[in-house]
């Protein structure tokens, strides 16, 4: 027999929370101006013994907001478009910030960053090489950026130009072209890089750049407190509807390679496995073309 009785909280954000609906919101707003959990840790249970309730653990709101990334990475994933001027860089963790940095200890990020409207998105990536970088640039780059930094981009896109700055000579803007820089790029891969809190696992990896695309392309399109709230809790609605109600899922999307672009004839074209990983996206690669497999060297 149907007891006819819904729990209100089913399907919800709410939903096996155990801490107060206040702390919640509080919570909340703390995630929103980027407070350090150490800084709310202490602040919340000075609020909590004057009100005469348990001091909260710090594990109670590593998982909280690790909960509220969980939502920004389910929105961010259903916001994509064309972007514009690709660069990589280095996350690199090393033991007390002491020691070498080694292969094993550094992952490539490769950065898509759009000038007009200031949008950036990062993608964690295998390594630095054309086979690793390219299908991304052929995926989500707009076919009429500009890039400056990529050799043969035109390979790509037959209206990009390849325009360079020497930055080991001090070069960082084109004294004539203005416009011929890098520079609103690597300012954002300084910015992600304080945004990556945790670099334990790749999955926090990801989580965190997520949460850094969320940020830069909807929370701070706002500028007051109130509106950026409303916003995260429009959001959390999303993905937490209620009871009976299908929530937005984490969207999936496979990683881009040199087949599914179509670009596989844009890669360096050789037999030897080790050589192929040891060369970079400037250096000449051996060229095979006929049945008797003699090489001839054409650049890439």
């Amino acid at each position: 027999m149907c007891s006819g009785k819904v729990n209100p909280t089913s399907n919800t954000f709410f939903e096996n929370v155990k801490i107060h609906i206040l702390d919640v919101f509080v919570l909340i707003v703390c995630f929103i101006v980027k407070l350090q959990i150490s800084l709310v840790l202490e602040q919340l249970n000075m609020f909590r013994r004057r009100r005469g309730q348990p001091q909260m653990s710090w594990a109670t709101i590593v998982d909280f907001y690790s909960r509220l990334r969980e939502v920004a990475e389910i929105i961010g994933s259903h916001h994509d478009k064309l972007l514009g001027g690709p660069d990589e860089t280095f996350l690199t963790k090393r033991k007390y910030n002491k020691g070498r940095k080694t292969k094993t200890m550094t992952q490539v990020v490769f950065g898509i960053y759009c000038r007009d409207d200031k949008e950036g998105i990062f993608f964690l990536v295998d390594g630095e090489k054309k086979k690793d970088l390219w299908p991304r640039i052929a995926r989500h780059c707009n076919p009429e950026t500009s890039v400056t930094q990529y050799h043969n981009i035109n390979k790509l896109f037959n209206d990009a130009i390849h325009k360079t700055t020497n930055h080991k000579k001090g070069e960082f803007v084109n004294k004539t072209d203005k416009l011929n820089t890098i520079n609103p790029l690597e300012n954002e891969n300084r910015h992600f890089k304080k945004s990556i809190v945790s670099r334990k696992s790749e999955k926090s990896i990801i989580q965190y750049m997520a949460l850094h695309f969320y940020r830069r392309t909807r929370l701070n399109t706002l500028k007051s407190l109130d509106a950026k709230v409303q916003m995260f809790l429009e959001d959390i609605s999303w993905v937490f509807p209620g009871y009976g109600k299908e929530g937005l899922q984490l969207k999936k999307i496979e990683a881009p390679t040199v087949e599914s672009e179509g670009i596989s004839d844009m890669m360096p074209k050789t037999f030897n496995k080790k050589l192929l990983n040891a060369l970079s996206d400037d250096d000449e690669v051996p060229f095979v073309d006929d049945e008797d497999g003699d090489p001839n060297w054409e650049e890439f």
